[in-house]
């Protein structure tokens, strides 16, 4: 018995940072302090990095819509704006009145020659922002 006693904290112990590994994917950070480690990332120029942390902020909360934004902006600097596009789609999906988001939106169909799509996104984000202007958002 005297055996056991002296054992079972050393399972305990292994068993629970176990659990916690597997069960956190050992990740002790949560999701703002990724968006905030991709921001400085982007800050810099680092794009591809910090899409990679965005990327983990979203597999920590799907409905971040900061860092749904964020990596769109990061892949219009990388001039990848098809690969913007449904990080900004989703943005608009989390937050449909969020100016820049359509804005945003509507600078990549502009890159990618999508005329009518562009024009109605920037009326949507300048009635937006006239809107917030107004309420003094």
């Amino acid at each position: 018995m005297r055996n056991i006693r002296n054992i079972f904290p050393a399972v305990l112990v292994l068993l629970l940072s176990g659990m916690i590994l597997v069960g956190s994917g050992c990740d002790f950070y949560n999701s703002r302090d990724h968006i905030m480690t991709g921001n400085r990332f982007q800050e810099t120029g680092q794009y591809f990095e910090a899409i990679a942390e965005y990327n983990v902020a979203l597999q920590l909360d799907q409905t971040c819509q900061e860092a749904y934004g964020n990596s769109g902006i990061a892949y219009m600097h990388l001039m990848q704006y098809e690969m913007a596009l449904p990080y900004f789609q989703r943005q608009l999906t989390l937050a449909p009145e969020n100016a820049k988001a359509h804005f945003n939106l509507g600078v990549c169909y502009a890159k990618l020659a999508e005329p009518t799509k562009d024009q109605e996104l920037y009326l949507q984000s300048v009635k937006l922002l006239k809107q917030s202007y107004r309420m003094g958002l």
